[in-house]
């Protein structure tokens, strides 16, 4: 787990209308029991859909010649996207960063395991990547503004080691600037900002039947630069969003109906959590 995390640091560079949450489906875990929790080897349903297919990540090299994967699963078995790795301001604790709904969602509960998932060779493979600590999906202030947050962070297992720069801050995004982001479902993919202060509402309770709307105002709205393909699809929630020059600028956690992305401003991300973005020494 070490060396995966590590390779995560480095390959990560951090160098409408009702918004949907971009909840996956279900992951059908073996009955309790059957799990081996502490070798972290769940086994899992072989009928998982196309629309949550693990992709793996560009850059991201664990060995030569094997990439490794951004897609992580709750206690419950939501599916997700591993954003990036943190540092807790005043602990210096080691955390990861993904969205909100994907770590509790379900009935996930704090110190719950979270499950970092791979392809192999007889299936999924499945490692402990550390445990569900704290999450804000609501309104939160920052400098006198008020935004909407969908974010989350566990516990890594293994912690970080040596004392890392943190990731540096960039200009506020704009419409019209480029960004990437690579996520469980979709990859990689490129967008365009067509906001960057969309407000939209969304569900409450997402992961419960629930008609509740409350307002999520002041977010990122991108649209894919490819009309053939989505920015965004179920299981590419937590993903980080980066700008032109790989710096993290928002978090995606929902969709909209004309399939476009949407996503937190990075900043009241760190404020609501109380984390700095890690990057690793040069």
């Amino acid at each position: 787990l070490r060396e995966v995390i590590q390779a995560f640091a480095r390959a990560s560079h951090l160098t409408f209308l009702l918004v949907r949450p971009i909840v996956a489906s279900k992951l059908q875990l073996a009955p309790e029991g059957a799990m081996a929790l502490a070798e972290g080897t769940p086994q899992i349903a072989d009928d998982i859909g196309n629309n949550i297919a693990l992709r793996r990540v560009r850059r991201c090299k664990t060995r030569k010649g094997s990439e490794m994967s951004v897609r992580i699963a709750n206690s419950r078995g939501i599916p997700g996207t591993l954003g990036c790795l943190a540092r807790t301001v005043h602990q210096r604790r080691s955390v990861f960063l993904t969205s909100c709904h994907v770590m509790f969602a379900a009935g996930a509960a704090r110190h719950d395991p979270v499950w970092l998932v791979r392809d192999g060779a007889g299936g999924h493979d499945f490692q402990r990547l550390g445990r569900a600590w704290q999450g804000k999906r609501g309104i939160v202030n920052h400098r006198g503004s008020d935004y909407f947050v969908d974010c989350a962070i566990g516990a890594l297992d293994v912690p970080l080691t040596g004392e890392a720069a943190l990731a540096r801050y960039v200009a506020p995004p704009k419409p019209g600037d480029l960004v990437t982001k690579t996520g469980a479902a979709t990859g990689r993919t490129t967008g365009v900002i067509i906001d960057s202060s969309y407000c939209g509402t969304t569900d409450s309770h997402p992961a419960a039947n629930r008609s509740v709307r409350e307002p999520a105002p002041r977010q990122l709205l991108i649209r894919s630069i490819d009309p053939r393909r989505p920015f965004a699809l179920e299981g590419d929630s937590g993903a980080l969003i980066s700008n032109e020059d790989d710096a993290p600028i928002g978090l995606l956690w929902g969709t909209t109906v004309a399939a476009e992305g949407v996503a937190c401003p990075i900043d009241p991300v760190l404020h609501a959590l109380n984390i700095q973005l890690y990057e690793p020494p040069a």
